[in-house]
């Protein structure tokens, strides 16, 4: 997998993650802060009747609510829809209003049995005498009691409020909306922005790096590549540098090369001159019968590259082929043989030396005229 699939990957689950956590955190703050924000406002519209509410009970401490009364608690419901139901108790926890009148006058534990609490929130706020906020319903709902107290902070009663949570599930659901939205919206536009930096900044001199190594010759071995004051222009100056060690260490072996094949030539020519007598001929090839060194002059006219020992005797001189293929079955062993060249009758003369210190092993072929009568006749013998 090339770096940028690699990173974009990576960059994709790093971004569902940290979304993931995001939105986790959000919605569970978001859920506290509308929440919080319902009750403040519920509070408020109760103590928006609070004066009206207090001064009625002052007038009619027990029995059923005043027709104040009864106007205010309806309007709490028509006017604000997220009221479900409102339940008013005297001081005395008896049923002071209700939607139903029914239930108007019924005590407290009567209620309870009735159903008409779904929570435990109204004895609380009787025996503590605070706010008192329960979810019920699946946390659909609240049930929120309100202790109303009189003067010197006696408690006139109980504002039971049952209200619905959908509002505030509404507003979570659309922040959360909101927030998904602006989330991939911003993992967008930065990885976006970062994938072109990494392309345009890693990715592409990389490519062109890599361009550059394989567009080096090995006549010349130099890296062209721009100058790049970062980390890239160091691997590109550190290539450099090694393209330039290796080229002066093929260019020692070169010279080594050289030297040797010059040392190699003096040796074996002074070798063939003092060896050889005259009217003979001798030459060395290497493992694939090339040939490197005579004691006579080759033509080679109109041949490019080594000279092969068929190139000057052709495929008929199968007596030669055959001593010089033994010669080098069998190392350091002269093998000889006769034949006829050029009309004249020739004795095969050849021996492989085998290679010292590296150096590879040399065919020494030696062809002398044969001046006894019969001599045309081929064999092969070992001595």
């Amino acid at each position: 997998m090339k770096i940028t699939s690699k990173w974009i990957v990576w960059f994709a689950i790093t971004a569902l993650y940290i979304a993931a956590l995001g939105a986790f955190a959000c919605f569970y703050k978001l859920g506290y802060v509308f929440d919080t924000k319902l009750q403040s406002e519920m509070a408020e519209v109760v103590r928006s009747k609070v004066g009206t509410l207090v001064s009625s009970i002052a007038a009619r401490p027990t029995g059923d609510a005043t027709i104040a009364e009864t106007d205010t608690l309806k309007q709490m419901i028509n006017n604000d829809d997220r009221i479900v139901d409102v339940v008013y108790l005297n001081p005395n926890a008896t049923i002071r209003w209700y939607k139903d009148p029914a239930f108007w006058g019924k005590p407290f534990e009567e209620a309870v049995a009735l159903n008409l609490f779904p929570t435990t929130a109204v004895y609380t706020a009787f025996t503590k005498q605070t706010l008192k906020v329960n979810k019920y319903g699946n946390g659909n709902f609240y049930e929120m009691a309100f202790p109303i107290k009189g003067a010197k902070g006696v408690l006139a009663g109980v504002v039971d409020l049952q209200v619905s949570r959908e509002s505030t599930r509404s507003l979570v659901s659309s922040t959360m909306v909101w927030y998904a939205g602006a989330v991939l919206f911003a993992f967008a536009l930065m990885g976006a922005i970062l994938f072109i930096f990494i392309r345009v900044k890693i990715i592409n001199p990389i490519s062109s790096l890599n361009t550059a190594v394989n567009a080096v010759s090995l006549k010349e071995m130099t890296l062209s590549y721009p100058e790049r004051n970062d980390e890239i222009g160091e691997v590109a100056e550190s290539i450099n540098s090694l393209f330039g060690k290796v080229k002066n260490e093929l260019k020692g072996a070169s010279t080594d090369v050289k030297r040797k094949k010059e040392t190699e030539s003096v040796w074996w020519q002074s070798l063939l001159a003092v060896s050889i007598s005259k009217g003979s001929r001798a030459m060395v090839v290497d493992h694939d019968n090339n040939i490197m060194f005579t004691n006579f002059e080759l033509n080679t006219e109109n041949k490019e590259g080594p000279i092969h020992l068929l190139d000057i005797f052709g495929g008929e001189q199968t007596e030669l082929i055959e001593v010089v293929g033994k010669a080098m079955d069998a190392p350091g062993r002269v093998l000889r043989g006769t034949t006829n060249i050029g009309g004249k009758a020739v004795e095969i003369r050849a021996v492989l030396l085998p290679g010292e210190g590296g150096q590879e092993s040399r065919t020494m072929i030696v062809l002398e005229p044969v001046r006894a009568p019969g001599a045309g006749d081929t064999t092969v013998t070992n001595r």
